[in-house]
């Protein structure tokens, strides 16, 4: 029962990308260039690894999720200082592989469908170019999957790249949360990249 409880949190945490946790101010101003305009959110990549550890023992299970959103919708504006998003929203269906060990031994592998569906919401965030190929976001991005439905964004950097005219976001996170299932206290430590693609209107 311990475990069963522990691994649902545990695949529940795997599809969680936050933002990155990273709150260093940018140097420099914001030379953001060819970025500004409006754009379509036409998906993102996330490959994550969660290990979630029972406080009380070295029992823990390691969940591996990889997925591509789909049913992708919003719209992204970029402008000196901003980006707004509107009607934003994508879902995820998907599986995810948890290994399970008790006392240091590898117990069974098993696999978990996964699905979620963000519902349409917009924001707006302050943003600063870190040379021409970082962006900061002083409150985050995207909202993603977590144990309670949406997680809260927080400050992070993504790498610019551009495929034609889609820009391409990409991060690289690391996580710990501390949580609660059925009087069972266990830590979460996620790694994850995160891989956001927003087609230019013309």
């Amino acid at each position: 029962m311990k475990f069963s409880k522990l691994l649902l949190s545990a695949a529940m945490a795997a599809a969680f990308v936050a933002c990155s946790k990273d709150e260093t101010t940018p140097e420099g101003g914001n030379n953001s260039g060819e970025i500004l305009g409006t754009y379509d959110f036409v998906g993102m990549k996330v490959t994550s690894k969660s290990t979630a550890t029972d406080n009380s023992s070295t029992d823990k299970t390691i969940t591996y999720s990889s997925y591509n959103s789909k049913e992708n919708q919003g719209t992204v504006v970029f402008d000196a200082s901003k980006v707004v998003s509107s009607n934003f929203a994508y879902t995820v269906d998907t599986t995810v592989k948890a290994e399970i060990y008790t006392e240091g031994e590898e117990m069974q592998t098993i696999e978990i469908p996964f699905m979620f569906k963000a519902p349409a919401s917009g924001s707006t965030a302050a943003y600063k170019m870190k040379g021409t190929d970082s962006i900061y976001f002083e409150k985050g991005f995207i909202s993603l999957p977590d144990n309670s439905g949406t997680a809260p964004t927080t400050p992070n950097t993504a790498k610019v790249t551009w495929v034609g005219d889609t820009l391409v976001l990409y991060s690289a996170i690391a996580y710990t949360s501390s949580q609660q299932a059925s009087g069972i206290t266990f830590t979460t430590l996620m790694t994850a990249t995160q891989e956001v693609k927003l087609k230019k209107r013309k």
